[in-house]
């Protein structure tokens, strides 16, 4: 699914008021973050022009924090964003920080459950029958989840990515930021963020592909099995009772 076909609900200064968009648009202006663009589920057709808007946002915030004024403003932003990029690429962009982007372990809880639970079954054949999908459907389901925790093209893209030297943009980021990549116990760079919103893309892509398929009762059915086997599983006891998967539905 490209993004770029979907339409998004109109946004406001109140789309970019939480605190972590000075995050979001740092990441987003990264030469090492937006080649991710498309594998997060931010499609953006002229790449260039966007990080040139985002970078020069990111260069008045610097300015106005060495000055001693406010840091962010989200009535600013909003209107940069809609008069230089446009309202559709704006409300993707909102779209985006709100439904797919994490900035901690908080974020996605719905959607991480099943994915725990689903990547348990896939590994027992009598668990992902117990699930108890159609047999003409079972199959399919079980190849699209595969597809969807499937990170080869994502580090494919990293090692090309690290194998050449970081932009001068990206440095000054790294450094303004303080962001560190390689520390074991408190990573903070972009490659905290770039991996879990992969992800998260591609797990509600499933659960969109999923939704197009079941039916209000066949959603009851499952939700009750996958909880079942989450219960019956010592590992999987802390999920508690898996949502049903209409709370994953978010536009795609």
């Amino acid at each position: 699914m490209d993004p770029r076909t979907l339409k998004f609900a109109e946004a406001t200064e109140a789309s970019f008021a939480s605190d972590r968009w000075p995050l979001i648009l740092t990441l987003l202006s990264m030469d090492r973050v937006i080649v991710f663009a498309d594998m997060m589920g931010f499609g953006v057709a002229d790449r260039p022009a966007f990080v040139g808007v985002l970078r020069s946002l990111i260069l008045q915030m610097r300015q106005a924090q060495a000055a001693g004024r406010k840091f962010y403003d989200a009535d600013h932003v909003a209107e940069r964003l809609v008069a230089e990029l446009g309202s559709e690429t704006t409300n993707h962009l909102a779209w985006w920080g709100q439904h797919i982007f994490g900035r901690n372990t908080q974020d996605h809880l719905a959607l991480n459950a099943w994915t725990i639970t689903l990547r348990h079954c896939r590994h027992e054949p009598q668990s992902w029958a117990q699930l108890g999908l159609a047999t003409d459907f079972s199959e399919d389901a079980m190849l699209a989840f595969q597809r969807s925790i499937d990170t080869t093209e994502y580090y494919r893209r990293q090692w090309l990515i690290e194998a050449q030297p970081r932009s001068d943009w990206d440095l000054e980021t790294y450094a303004c930021n303080a962001f560190d990549d390689d520390d074991d116990f408190a990573p903070s760079g972009p490659a905290s963020y770039l991996y879990p919103a992969t992800m998260t893309y591609q797990g509600y892509l499933f659960w969109a592909w999923m939704l197009e398929r079941l039916d209000a009762q066949q959603q009851s059915a499952l939700t009750r099995n996958a909880t079942q086997i989450a219960q019956d599983t010592e590992a999987l006891r802390f999920l508690g009772e898996l949502p049903l998967p209409a709370t994953l539905c978010i536009g795609l």
